[in-house]
């Protein structure tokens, strides 16, 4: 098991956040978490990249325990964060803010070699290379924010919201992206969304998180059928 999250608990801002949650990830997979906004999805990714502590349970990656360790200490380790909203450098370049995804890197031959990857991903950041990332293009921004995260060359990615604010076709890319990244960069993905329907589309597995709480798991194509997703977050009447 590539990651797995062990009964955790965690408070935020006086609240609980998150109780007894369970989920795993498998090497090679693609598995997503969907809920409500308030349901808890984004302080678990916070949780497992160390940004906040939990008051109890276990994360456990590659077959280490990383809760409590720092949040660099947990990056260096293979884990990739690309955060809700993009949280980019707007008036830094797109070069430079990819740049600013390989800060735990010494080997410029490397980083630029990742760089020239990133850029065969997404040829738009090419051409876009020496523009400020504040005046890009929703869908450019997130594909920027999805580059650097990738420029540490994580194994497991956790992607939060990469469709929020977009165009359908520009989720219908965000999408394809998902799948690329998976099946031909061969690295896993924790995706959190709130378009339900695109993240049970390209996951191989799927929890409902509401209240803090994991009230469903299973395979996407059962996810699909079940009646309270079906109303609750495909918009299904029944």
């Amino acid at each position: 098991m590539l990651l797995h999250i062990k009964e955790l608990t965690v408070h935020y801002e006086g609240a609980e956040a998150l109780n007894n949650v369970t989920v795993e990830v498998e090497e090679g997979s693609v598995v997503t978490i969907i809920g409500a906004n308030g349901a808890g999805k984004t302080t678990l990714l916070r949780a497992i990249s160390g940004l906040e502590k939990p008051v109890s349970g276990e994360i456990w990656f590659k077959g280490d325990r990383i809760d409590g360790m720092l949040s660099e200490a947990i990056a260096r380790k293979g884990i990739g964060h690309c955060p809700e909203g993009r949280r980019l450098f707007p008036f830094m370049t797109v070069l430079e803010n990819l740049k600013m995804g390989a800060y735990s890197q010494k080997n410029r031959a490397g980083i630029e070699e990742n760089i020239h990857n990133i850029y065969k991903r997404f040829p738009i950041l090419k051409e876009r290379a020496r523009q400020k990332a504040g005046t890009l293009s929703g869908g450019e921004q997130q594909m920027l924010a999805i580059g650097r995260a990738l420029m540490g060359r994580p194994i497991l990615l956790l992607l939060d919201e990469p469709s929020l604010g977009l165009s359908p076709l520009m989720v219908n890319e965000i999408k394809n992206i998902v799948t690329t990244i998976s099946k031909e960069m061969m690295v896993s993905i924790l995706l959190i969304e709130q378009n339900s329907r695109m993240a049970l589309s390209v996951a191989d597995y799927g929890y409902v998180l509401e209240t803090g709480r994991v009230r469903l798991q299973d395979k996407p194509e059962s996810l699909m059928t079940n009646d309270h997703v079906r109303k609750a977050y495909l918009g299904e009447e029944l």
